[in-house]
């Protein structure tokens, strides 16, 4: 059928639309430093073109002294050419045994538009 349209609209000098691509958001996690030891793991988001995001970021740990998750979310507007900081998740000390996941997705409406997961 597309096939047919594209040779139809090519006989009489049309030139088919596409539908236009979301500008790409990128995301990243960063682990920081924390004073006193251990690290805190941040999320951000950049775009080319302002937009407003929601936000999922969730962390979890698993070691000797058991295991905890943390969730947090929200909306940010990004404005280019600037790096928006999301939210931060912390585990206090870890250890050489403890195992974490931070995963962090980012959605414009209902759109899944970026999504990264840190893990060790």
């Amino acid at each position: 059928m597309r096939v047919w349209l594209a040779g139809l609209l090519a006989a009489f000098g049309a030139t088919p639309v596409t539908a236009a691509q979301p500008e790409p958001v990128k995301v990243w996690i960063a682990a920081e430093p924390v004073a006193g030891g251990g690290e805190v793991f941040v999320g951000y988001a950049s775009a080319d073109s302002a937009l407003t995001l929601r936000y999922q970021l969730v962390g979890e740990k698993r070691g000797s002294g058991g295991h905890s998750s943390v969730s947090q979310g929200g909306q940010v507007a990004v404005t280019p050419g600037s790096a928006a900081r999301l939210s931060q998740v912390s585990f206090g000390r870890l250890g050489e045994s403890d195992h974490y996941s931070i995963h962090l997705r980012v959605y414009e409406g209902v759109e899944l538009r970026g999504e990264t997961v840190l893990d060790r």
